[in-house]
C-alpha cells in the first residue's frame, strides 16, 4: 500500500506541475504561430541558405531578399490544388545567381518536414522552374504551403516529361543549400 499512495503522490505532483503547463502551453503555440503569420506576410520570414554560396552570403535571406533577384509572376495551373491562380516568384537560375557560387550546378530543397529535392542545372534550364513566393498577390503563409513553394509556369499534364516531374513540387521550402 505504501507503494501506491508514493505513486499517487508523484502521480499529483506531476499533474499539479503539467497542468499549468498544459494551461501556458496553447498560449505559447499560438503566439508562435501569429509571430509567423506576420513575418510571412510582409516578407520577412528567413530562408536558410548553405552550401556553395555566393562570397558575401550569411548563410540566410529573406522572402523579400529573395524576390530581390528577380520576381517574376504566371497564371498556371496547379495540379496538386487543380485549379489556376497567379504565383509570384523567382527562376531557380536566377536564385542561383544571386546567392550561390560562381559553378553551382545543383541545388537542393528542403522542407519543413525535411522533404528534399534536387535540381540540377539542366533542370532548371529545360523547365523554367520557379521558387514561389506569393498567391494571388498574398506571401504564402504555412497554412498555404509556405513561405516558399516550386511551381512549373509551363506545366502540361498531358506531357509524359511534366508528369514525371510531379514529385517536385515541394512546398513549406525552409532551407536551400546550393551544390558545385
Amino acid at each position: 500500500m505504501g507503494r501506491i499512495d508514493l505513486g499517487r503522490r508523484k502521480t499529483d505532483r506531476m499533474m499539479k506541475c503539467f497542468g499549468g503547463l498544459s494551461r501556458v502551453m496553447p498560449l505559447v503555440i499560438a503566439g508562435l504561430y501569429a509571430s509567423l503569420a506576420v513575418a510571412q506576410e510582409d516578407g520577412s520570414q528567413r530562408i536558410s541558405l548553405s552550401g556553395a554560396l555566393a562570397e558575401g552570403q550569411d548563410g540566410s535571406a529573406t522572402i523579400s531578399e529573395i524576390e530581390a533577384a528577380g520576381l517574376h509572376e504566371f497564371t498556371l495551373f496547379n495540379p496538386y490544388d487543380q485549379r489556376e491562380d497567379l504565383y509570384a516568384g523567382v527562376f531557380i537560375s536566377d536564385l542561383v545567381e544571386k546567392f550561390g557560387a560562381e559553378g553551382a550546378r545543383s541545388v537542393t530543397l528542403i522542407a519543413l518536414d525535411d522533404y528534399t529535392i534536387d535540381f540540377s542545372r539542366e533542370e532548371w534550364d529545360d523547365f523554367g522552374i520557379v521558387l514561389s513566393t506569393r498567391m494571388n498577390g498574398d506571401y504564402f503563409g504555412f497554412d498555404m504551403k509556405g513561405p516558399m513553394r516550386v511551381v512549373f509556369p509551363d506545366y502540361d499534364g498531358a506531357k509524359l516529361e511534366y508528369q514525371e516531374t510531379l514529385p517536385k513540387w515541394i512546398w513549406m521550402i525552409t532551407r536551400i543549400e546550393f551544390k558545385k
